[in-house]
């Protein structure tokens, strides 16, 4: 099954590079789709598809659509891609389960990576005259 999804996967890329489109992969909030709705048939996506070009070509539908906030579509990605990071969890081996299952460690490991990512390596003085130049401006501001 999975040599003939890649196979498809590989058609819809072809086909989309001959008619000048995107190329059409599988992603994996697809798998987070499937857990989210609960039903993994073939069938209830391409119901939904067809649904999705029917309204696409009604203007007025695709008004309603257009007006849906950005935040009811952030908050339904994040439930998608919170499914598929919790398939993630479910195979990594138990002894990393303590670590990865805090989130007091996952934030702080994050938030030295970003530290590091944004502000990079410096001495120790560097680092304190930053500090205090930054407490310096709070407090005139």
């Amino acid at each position: 099954m999975i040599a003939r999804g890649l196979r498809a996967d590989g058609v819809g890329t072809i086909l989309g590079g001959i008619f000048n489109t995107f190329a059409y992969t599988s992603f994996s909030q697809n798998v987070g789709l499937v857990g989210v709705i609960g039903v993994p048939s073939r069938w209830v996506t391409a119901t939904g598809g067809a649904i999705m070009i029917a309204l696409g070509l009604l203007p007025k539908m695709s008004a309603l659509v257009e007006a849906l906030p950005q935040v009811v579509l952030g908050d339904a990605g994040l439930v998608m891609f919170g499914i598929v990071a919790t398939t993630f969890f479910r195979y990594t081996p138990e002894a990393l389960h303590p670590l990865l299952e805090s989130g007091i460690l996952l934030a702080a490991i994050v938030s030295v990576v970003l530290n590091l990512f944004f502000n990079g390596l410096r001495s120790v003085e560097a680092a304190q005259h930053g500090a205090s130049m930054t407490a310096a401006a709070a407090e005139h501001a």
